[in-house]
């Protein structure tokens, strides 16, 4: 089938956006094939909150790396700041989180999603997130944060939401490159 859905919409309104155009990070990566379990239903800032615990549970009784120590960090001392504007200046939100070292180093770019469930598919016959969908760290050109998910027959779906959105459906992959 397709790879991006586009709902029967041949200009999709992702199709001149940015992010399309960005080239996967080189380097190993340990994905989730499934949104954290406890991500889904949260905005964005929540999410992170979820990714920070995450880490701390991947780590137990081991002490976290220094570059997952300064995220935390970094995430601790913004996140109150971020939580004032998340409604009011979502835009700013927004950025601020797609900025956070936590975020960049555990959420993935859209076309690492894209490029992962192609290649899960491609060695298992199966595809990943069906009903469900990731928030990436990327922005699009009215800075809203993308998701990408729904991987079905019909292709991959790639939506943009405000940080302060809640979905039963939208969740988090975890992602930690090596």
């Amino acid at each position: 089938g397709k790879l991006l859905n586009s709902y029967g919409t041949p200009n999709s309104w992702y199709k001149d956006q940015a992010f399309l155009n960005d080239t996967p990070r080189a380097s190993w990566a340990l994905v989730s094939k499934d949104v954290i379990s406890d991500s889904l239903s949260k905005n964005f800032l929540q999410q992170t909150e979820v990714i920070v615990n995450y880490l701390k549970q991947v780590f137990q009784g081991q002490p976290l790396p220094d570059t997952y120590q300064e995220a935390i960090q970094e995430f601790e001392s913004k996140k109150a700041g971020i939580q004032a504007i998340l409604t009011s200046n979502w835009p700013e939100a927004a950025k601020q989180l797609s900025e956070l070292k936590i975020n960049q180093l555990t959420r993935q770019l859209p076309i690492e999603t894209i490029y992962d469930f192609i290649l899960y598919f491609k060695n298992n016959k199966q595809r990943i997130l069906e009903g469900k969908y990731t928030w990436t760290y990327r922005r699009d050109s009215d800075g809203r944060l993308v998701t990408v998910g729904s991987f079905a027959s019909g292709g991959a779906a790639v939506y943009h939401w405000h940080p302060g959105t809640v979905a039963a459906s939208l969740g988090v992959v975890f992602s930690r490159s090596l």
